[in-house]
């Protein structure tokens, strides 16, 4: 069968600020992972670990670290894997 133009495209992972969610587009359902890391590339948390169906989605981060510390305001870096794309963008956390 023919792949759709929809499945073509690559995934999405859009940047956010505060305490809005982190917009992820896939193209097709992903085996995904969604890690954060601090400005010196500590893995601070794991947002995401599973299958994700085709479509956008909407993922939320609270601002805490994976042992639930509140982490500081500053910049961090959310890398997004599915199938063989690694994307990463910046996430600002503002007080």
């Amino acid at each position: 069968p023919a792949e759709s133009a929809r499945g073509r495209e690559p995934p999405e992972l859009g940047s956010r600020a505060g305490h809005g969610p982190l917009p992820v587009f896939l193209p097709v359902r992903f085996s995904t992972t969604l890690l954060l890391y601090d400005v010196n590339g500590r893995a601070v948390r794991e947002l995401l670990r599973g299958t994700l169906a085709a479509g956008q989605h909407r993922l939320r981060w609270d601002g805490r670290g994976g042992d639930g510390s509140r982490l500081g305001a500053g910049l961090y870096f959310a890398r997004l894997s599915c199938g063989d794309r690694t994307l990463v963008r910046r996430v600002a956390m503002v007080p």
